[in-house]
């Protein structure tokens, strides 16, 4: 026997050992020593029902899907319906890569019900060995019930029933999963009509268009010889506060992005010291009564403010620096009734950086010229604390890390990662997939395993011009679901793959390897968590059309729906449907 046929034998025997072991249950209970082995024949009975019921809703459910039109909706499946090869076809074409793991865990519930079936006497067959002989010997009668013309007889000890139940339990579950791993592997045809997800995916559209900008302006007056290279640390921010949110928010609401900057370093970890809050919003440059504009040579002209004057995007930076002696913060209230400075263009940040006594905001006209404000700064010392610690996400994955984040703190980081790929996909800030080599982790104090730390990834900026290239979508999906399960499994799949002594260089090798990961440790991830690494790994989600890209708008609400949102639910319940 082999293929699909096995589904009709196991659906037929099981009814026919569960009636034999019932008749047996009953007739032996005259006998004086049968109290102590009748609870392990309950629970016998008990995990053959179990999986009676698992075998006959999973197969209904398989025949369902696959045989199902929208006028018509099939009557569920006999025994004899999985003998024709046709059917095994089109089951075969539903199940999609889960169909060889599902034909396999019949197998094994084949195989328990054999052993079971070789300890009972009374049924109508001399081989036991053989299902199919089996339950062609012994057919139901008209009204399914079945009828014994021997006594039954289960000669089996106490330790043989427990594990026959534990070899039956496991069966069961292995057939239920493998189910529910085809169909998250199988592309979604659902499409999502929330308005909710229309709105937060079109804030992180927004998001987007701004960390481009930034990375512009950025790079414009990075690009100078002081230093062969300059660094931009970039934060990871889930913005729970727009997925938290009932209302639309005002279109001149603020973003915020944290940054840091200074020059590339090439031997230490570069700590980033100049935590910078940068404001971007839509406004005047100036919003009283004068409005100042820069014109291409830099000077500075006025003029009256009207409601036709030209809109700019403000970047207002809020910077902490480190000198020599002590760590400092300067803040000017922006709503001050002082008068207003005048603003400068800044033709090179990091000499600005070098005077950060000096920086006290950054603006972006819309002609794309970075202006700050000189003001009176005004010192407050920050309070001393513990020191930070710079290591990246592969480095605290490691066994011999002394920093250990507990689950809710991995919980939390994978959201923000999850959510961070969403605001930045198709931007300059990464130039690869990321990984957990490329994410970075300052936390404040090492030896406090629940320390909250702060992600963020590095980009570098040169004088020379970069290429530009879209990345596959594929690959990012596939890094993410990699990344995710790294910080579930709490180790790096380079350690994986050396323990299975597989390789993990190609994208091909790491797609095989993180799904082969995945399937070993399915049992021990949240089911939550578990869809959302196997989307990713496998990458599906709703599309517009055959190839996936970032400007697909349908695709883009479907892997907020699928991974950003479940994510966060974990963290934040209270995250709106």
């Amino acid at each position: 026997m082999s293929g699909l046929e096995v589904a009709g034998v196991v659906l037929g025997a099981l009814p026919l050992i569960i009636t034999a072991v019932d008749k047996y249950q009953v007739t032996a209970k005259i006998i004086k020593n049968f109290r102590h082995k009748e609870p392990y024949i309950q629970r016998l009975v008990q995990a053959l029902n179990a999986q009676w019921f698992c075998v006959e809703s999973e197969l209904d459910i398989i025949w369902k899907e696959t045989f199902s039109r929208e006028d018509f909706i099939p009557p569920p499946p006999s025994p004899d319906d999985f003998k024709s090869p046709m059917v095994a076809q089109a089951i075969q074409k539903t199940l999609g890569v889960g169909y060889e793991h599902y034909i396999a865990a019949l197998s094994e519930c084949e195989q328990a019900l054999v052993e079971i079936a070789a300890h009972l006497r009374g049924l109508s067959s001399d081989t036991t060995q053989d299902l199919a002989v089996l339950v062609q010997a012994n057919p139901p009668k008209s009204n399914g019930s079945y009828e014994f013309t021997k006594k039954i007889k289960f000669a089996l000890k106490k330790d043989d029933l427990m594990r026959h139940i534990k070899d039956l339990n496991d069966a069961t579950n292995g057939l239920s999963r493998i189910r529910e791993y085809s169909r998250l592997r199988c592309p979604v045809t659902l499409q999502s009509t929330s308005s909710a997800t229309t709105r937060i995916v079109s804030s992180f559209d927004s998001i987007r268009r701004h960390a481009c900008r930034l990375y512009s302006t950025i790079s414009t007056v990075y690009g100078k010889s002081c230093h062969p290279e300059h660094e931009a640390h970039l934060f990871l921010q889930s913005r729970a506060d727009i997925l938290l949110t009932k209302y639309r928010t005002p279109k001149k609401t603020p973003v915020t992005f944290t940054v840091s900057f200074g020059p590339a370093s090439h031997t230490d970890v570069c700590i980033p010291s100049l935590a910078t809050e940068v404001k971007v919003s839509e406004d005047a440059l100036i919003p009283q009564s004068s409005n100042l504009t820069l014109s291409s040579r830099g000077s500075l002209h006025s003029s009256q403010y009207s409601s036709t004057s030209t809109r700019r995007v403000s970047y207002q930076l809020d910077a902490q620096f480190e000198t020599h002696c002590k760590s400092n913060t300067f803040n000017y209230p922006l709503g001050s009734s002082r008068l207003a400075p005048m603003p400068q263009i800044i033709q090179d940040l990091c000499l600005h950086l070098s005077k950060s006594a000096e920086l006290q905001g950054l603006h972006l006209s819309q002609d794309d010229h970075l202006c700050y404000y000189n003001h009176e700064p005004k010192i407050r010392p920050q309070p001393s604390g513990p020191a930070s610690h710079v290591h990246s996400l592969e480095e605290i994955l490691q066994p011999t890390s002394s920093i250990k984040l507990s689950p809710v703190s991995r919980i939390a980081l994978s959201f923000s990662i999850a959510s961070s790929v969403m605001q930045l996909n198709d931007t300059k800030w990464y130039r690869f997939p990321i990984t957990s080599s490329m994410i970075c982790l300052v936390c404040e104090n090492s030896g406090r395993p629940d320390s909250e730390p702060r992600p963020f990834i590095s980009r570098k900026f040169t004088s020379s011009l970069e290429d530009s290239h879209a990345l596959n979508v594929k690959r990012v999906m596939l890094e993410l679901g990699i990344v995710l399960l790294e910080l579930w499994q709490v180790r790096t799949l380079a350690s994986y793959a050396d323990e299975c002594q597989k390789p993990c260089g190609t994208l091909g090798a790491r797609y095989d390897l993180a799904r082969h990961w995945l399937d070993v440790c399915i049992d021990n991830i949240l089911p939550a968590v578990s869809e959302v690494i196997t989307r990713c790994i496998e990458c599906t989600f709703v599309t517009r059309t055959a190839d996936l890209k970032w400007i697909d708008t349908e695709f883009r609400k479907s892997v907020y729906d699928y991974v950003v949102k479940p994510l966060g639910k974990l963290v934040h319940p209270h995250i709106e449907e």
